[in-house]
C-alpha cells in the first residue's frame, strides 16, 4: 500500500525532544507510513501538563477522527493519504471549550491499543441551518466566570466520556471482559454524580441576554459566552452518542461474560447508586420520572437495578438520560439565543440514550 503523509497542519511537532518528569504520556497509534511526533498540552492552575504521541503502527482508516483534549490544548491536524486505494484519513487534536481542565489518563499505562479508544467521530457538533441554530466550530474567545463555570461542567463529563470507550470496546473481549462492564457501569455512574452537583449551579445562573447598553447587531460578550457553552454541550453530545454507540454494540456479547455473584452484586450496586443520586437530583427540582415519564421513587429504581447484569447497565443508563435530559433543559433556559441548537442536541441524545436503554432493557 502506497501511503502520503502530509506534514500536520497544526501539530506542535517536538520530535526527540525531552518531556519534563511531570508530564504523562498519551500514546496514539497513526498509520505506519506516517512520521512520529509529539503534541505537548502545558500545565495550567493545579493541572499537570500531559504529551500526546504519534507512533506509526497503525493502519490508515478513512474519514475524520477527532480526539477531543482539555481547553489547554492547542488545535492540530494531520492527513494521510492511500493513493492505491484513494483513501484519506485526517487525524484531528480538538481542544474543548473553555481555557483549563483536568484529563484523565486512561488505564494505568497511558497507552492505547486502538485510537478509537481515546476518539469520537464529531456527529454531534452543530451545523448552521439558520441564524438562530448552532454555531459553526470552536471559539477561541473567552468566556466570562459564569459561563466558564458551565463550560468547565460540561467539558468533564465530556473528557469522562470519552475517556469511558476504552473499556466499553473490551466488553465480549476475551481479556477482561467482566472488569470492562464494571468499569463502564461505574463510570456512567460518575457522570450521573458529576452532572448532578453541575445543574442544580447552572439552573441557579440567570439566562445569557444581552443588557441594555449592549449592541443589537453585532457580536457581543454575551454572544460569545452562549455560542461556547451551546458549542461544549454539542461536543458533549456527540462524545457520549460515541461512547454509547460502542455501548449498544456490545449488547449481544453480554452473555458470553461470566459474572460471578460478587461482580452482579457490585454492578447492582452501582446502578442504585446512581439512581439515588439521579433521584436526588430530582427531588431538588420537586419530581422524580423514569424514562417513560411516568412517576417513580428511588426504591423502585433500586429494584429494576438489581434484576441482572443488563439490567444494572440499563439501570445506569437510565440514571444518565435522567440527569442528561435535566442538563439539556437547564442549558435550553440559560441560552435563549441558541435555544434552538440545544433543542436540537437534546433530540438527538435523547434518541441514542432511548437505542441504549431498550437494547439493555430486553
Amino acid at each position: 500500500m502506497k501511503s502520503t503523509f502530509i506534514a500536520p497542519s497544526l501539530f506542535t511537532s517536538v520530535l526527540g525532544a525531552a518531556l519534563a518528569p511531570s508530564f504523562d504520556t498519551i500514546t496514539i497509534p497513526i498509520p505506519s507510513q506516517g512520521e512520529e511526533f509529539t503534541s505537548t498540552v502545558t500545565p495550567c492552575g493545579t493541572v499537570n501538563g500531559f504529551a500526546v504521541v504519534g507512533v506509526p503502527n497503525g493502519t490508515l482508516v478513512a474519514g475524520t477522527t477527532t480526539i477531543f483534549l482539555p481547553p489547554q490544548a492547542s488545535a492540530s491536524s494531520a492527513t494521510f493519504i492511500d493513493k492505491e486505494l484513494s483513501a484519506t484519513q485526517v487525524i484531528e487534536l480538538v481542544p474543548l471549550q473553555g481555557s483549563c481542565a483536568p484529563f484523565e489518563l486512561p488505564g494505568t499505562t497511558g497507552a492505547f491499543t486502538d485510537i478509537d479508544q481515546l476518539t469520537a467521530i464529531s456527529t454531534g457538533f452543530p451545523t448552521a441551518t439558520a441564524a438562530a441554530d448552532c454555531p459553526l466550530g470552536t471559539l477561541a474567545s473567552t468566556a466570562n466566570a459564569a459561563a466558564q463555570g458551565v463550560i468547565d461542567a460540561i467539558n468533564a463529563v465530556t473528557l469522562l466520556s470519552q475517556n469511558l470507550q476504552a473499556p466499553a470496546k473490551q466488553i465480549g473481549s476475551t481479556f477482561g471482559s467482566a472488569q470492562a462492564v464494571l468499569q463502564v457501569v461505574n463510570g456512567l455512574a460518575s457522570v450521573v454524580s458529576k452532572l448532578k452537583t453541575a445543574i442544580p449551579r447552572i439552573q441557579a445562573l440567570p439566562p445569557f441576554t444581552k443588557r441594555q447598553n449592549e449592541p443589537n447587531n453585532g457580536v457581543s460578550p454575551v454572544d460569545d459566552a452562549t455560542d461556547a457553552i451551546v458549542i461544549s454541550f454539542a461536543g458533549f453530545v456527540g462524545v457520549h452518542q460515541a461512547l454509547l454507540n460502542i455501548i449498544i454494540g456490545r449488547r449481544g456479547l453480554l452473555s458470553r461474560i461470566p459474572f460471578a455473584d460478587a461482580d452482579a452484586a457490585q454492578l447492582a450496586a452501582i446502578a442504585q447508586d446512581a439512581a439515588a443520586d439521579a433521584n436526588q437530583l430530582l427531588a431538588v427540582m420537586g419530581y422524580q420520572q423514569d424514562a417513560s415519564g411516568a412517576v417513580i421513587d428511588a426504591a423502585e429504581h433500586e429494584r429494576r437495578a438489581g434484576l441482572g447484569v443488563a439490567a444494572a447497565v440499563a439501570g445506569a443508563l437510565r440514571s444518565v438520560e435522567v440527569v442528561v435530559d435535566t442538563l439539556a433543559f437547564s442549558i435550553i433556559d440559560l441560552v435563549p439565543r441558541r435555544k434552538e441548537c440545544a433543542k436540537q442536541q437534546k433530540t438527538s441524545i435523547d434518541g441514542t440514550l432511548d437505542e441504549a436503554i431498550k437494547a439493555y432493557e430486553n
